[in-house]
C-alpha cells in the first residue's frame, strides 16, 4: 500500500475502501507528528495502531482559553484498537 502526502499536514494517508457509512486506509504520523482533527459525521470510524505509539485527544478543538472546555485524551500502543461510532 502507497501513502501520500496530504497537502498542510505531517501525515501521509492511502484510502483503502469506502462505504456509505465506513471507510478504511493507512495513516502514517511520522514520530512527534500530528494529525488534524476531522468531523466523522455519520461515519463510524476505528483505528488500529500498527506499529509506535500515539497519544489521541477528542474534544479537544474549540478549547477555551485557560484550558476550560471538554477534552479526553489516551495513549494507545502497537496492536490496540479504538473505535469512535457513529
Amino acid at each position: 500500500i502507497i501513502t501520500r502526502d496530504v497537502p498542510g499536514s505531517e501525515f501521509k494517508y492511502a484510502k483503502i475502501l469506502t462505504l456509505p457509512f465506513f471507510g478504511t486506509g493507512l495513516v502514517e504520523i511520522p514520530p512527534e507528528g500530528f494529525k488534524r482533527a476531522k468531523n466523522s459525521r455519520k461515519m463510524q470510524m476505528v483505528f488500529f495502531v500498527y506499529e509506535g505509539k500515539v497519544l489521541v485527544e477528542i474534544g479537544a478543538q474549540g478549547l477555551l482559553e485557560g484550558g476550560e472546555g471538554s477534552a479526553n485524551e489516551f495513549a494507545i500502543t502497537k496492536g490496540g484498537v479504538w473505535v469512535v461510532p457513529r
